[in-house]
């Protein structure tokens, strides 16, 4: 039997994930992580964004995370399969049809869903008011099977001919997701061109009516990072401890 090439990406994935404090303090297992690392090094969403936009756990109703992006006036609803299989079968999308089905009630999806969810929900409600298009991603480190492929040309077909809930579905697969962290690793991102040099024991003092008020700037961690003043008002005292 030939055996199956070896996945590169997955290999840099998984290795990302378990080697960065980020996914696992955060996070509580590969699934989770999986659509974290999407969201930080693909979408390049912030470390505070990607926590919140994670809903996956219990009653996350096949949604595990969710994205309201007003910059681009979309929804984003995102499903994980982070699987060593090299091939995915019809599961994970009929799991996304699922979940369009229960966006066309999102009260009733906010009973019975998890509290991240319920939250996201509220944003999700607003955004479609304001006429935010709807789009759904199945992330995936394997390859639809012929059948899954099958289900999905239906499945979009549905989505998009649908008069009630119109949205798009894309299958974000390896190569993809290949070209797709290319792309984001390839964009110069905002960056700080002005430097202040500061002088961690200097001190000011102003003199007020009463008291004496001094700042001292301390410095934690890195010597870029900006200081932290500290206050302390002094009554006819020497504050030399400052």
């Amino acid at each position: 039997m030939q055996s199956q090439p070896k996945n590169l990406l997955l290999d840099q994935i998984n290795q990302e994930i378990k080697n960065g404090p980020y996914y696992q303090q955060n996070f509580s297992n590969d699934g989770e992580r999986f659509v974290a690392w999407y969201l930080r090094r693909v979408l390049l969403r912030d470390a505070v964004a990607t926590r919140y936009d994670i809903t996956d756990g219990a009653n996350d109703k096949q949604i595990d995370a969710v994205i309201v992006d007003d910059e681009e006036s979309r929804v984003l609803i995102i499903q994980g399969k982070f699987i060593a299989a090299s091939q995915v079968d019809g599961e994970p999308l009929r799991e996304v049809l699922s979940a369009w089905v229960r966006l066309q009630d999102l009260s009733a999806l906010q009973e019975d869903c998890n509290e991240k969810l319920k939250v996201k929900m509220e944003a999700v409600r607003k955004a479609l008011d304001d006429d935010y298009r709807v789009e759904f991603e199945l992330i995936t480190t394997g390859v639809l099977t012929d059948g899954a492929k099958a289900d999905l040309t239906a499945f979009s077909d549905k989505l998009e001919e649908s008069d009630d809930f119109t949205a798009s579905f894309h299958v974000v697969n390896t190569e993809v997701l290949q070209t797709r962290l290319a792309e984001a690793e390839a964009m110069e991102l905002p960056s700080l061109d002005h430097v202040i040099s500061i002088d961690p024991v200097r001190r000011w003092s102003r003199t007020w009516a009463r008291p004496k008020q001094f700042l001292r700037p301390y410095l934690f961690g890195n010597a870029s990072d900006s200081p932290v003043f500290w206050t302390a008002n002094c009554f006819g005292r020497t504050c030399d401890n400052l």
